[in-house]
């Protein structure tokens, strides 16, 4: 029965893998309606209707949630070496489909039309936020450079000698996005302001495609340190149980 079981596990995680590729190539379709005028988006056209194409993703889309349910109730004695491996697959999969569809749409689609910039008082507003949070993230850097390396060091040891430490998962790789994207993100908003978004979704979404696997990181760094407090308590367990015997011998 447990045969069974792990391999009925391991399948499911290998569909998660498609899916996600397909649900990934799904998402950039939707977000970029440049893409039906490539290549690619005829002939997927000519084998699927719109309509079809909806309810394939859609279903791809419910069966990639539901695997991962399954995935996270089932699969609790994996260790995290196991688990993490699928994240990192998934996740990088994601990643790689939005990088390629994106610039491969980006190369082929030609030309990039976009309507008349009028910047209106709101968007003056935005942009003025946005260079001047810009201007002083560059000031500032090298100090939040320092902090933010300093926070990044203390977990990364924590975690290669394998014990609990005392920085936020999330908060540490927040603050590696900060220290890799932040004045991307800026510019980005400039962009998206400033344009529209048959030419600024391009670049955001390359972006958001990027950012996918440090989310994979965050997950699997949660499962490592899982495992890692488990792991101290059946210690602590054992201790006790260890010396509770020794006192009744002693008895």
């Amino acid at each position: 029965m447990k045969v069974l079981k792990n391999s009925l596990l391991g399948l499911m995680n290998i569909c998660t893998i498609i899916l996600s590729l397909i649900v990934s190539a799904g998402v950039i379709w939707y977000l970029l309606p440049s893409v039906k005028d490539t290549s690619l988006g005829i002939f997927v056209l000519n084998l699927l209707s719109e309509k079809a194409l909806f309810w394939f993703i859609l279903i791809s889309s419910i069966l990639l949630v539901l695997f991962i349910v399954l995935d996270i109730i089932f699969n609790k004695e994996k260790s995290a070496k196991y688990k993490n491996f699928f994240v990192h697959i998934n996740t990088w999969i994601c990643c790689l489909v939005g990088v390629i569809f994106t610039v491969v749409t980006f190369a082929l689609v030609n030309p990039l039309i976009t309507t008349g910039i009028t910047i209106n008082i709101p968007k003056k507003i935005v942009i003025g936020i946005d260079l001047f949070i810009l201007i002083m993230f560059h000031i500032f850097s090298g100090k939040l450079a320092k902090l933010i390396n300093r926070k990044i060091q203390s977990y990364d040891n924590a975690k290669e000698i394998n014990v609990l430490g005392r920085s936020s998962i999330v908060w540490v790789n927040i603050l590696k996005l900060v220290d890799i994207v932040f004045p991307e993100i800026l510019v980005l908003i400039l962009l998206c302001v400033m344009l529209s978004w048959d030419v600024a979704g391009y670049f955001t979404i390359l972006l958001l495609s990027c950012i996918i696997p440090i989310i994979g990181n965050i997950i699997c760094d949660l499962n490592i340190r899982k495992e890692i407090a488990i792991k101290d308590y059946n210690k602590h367990k054992k201790l006790v149980e260890d010396v509770a015997d020794k006192i009744k011998e002693g008895k």
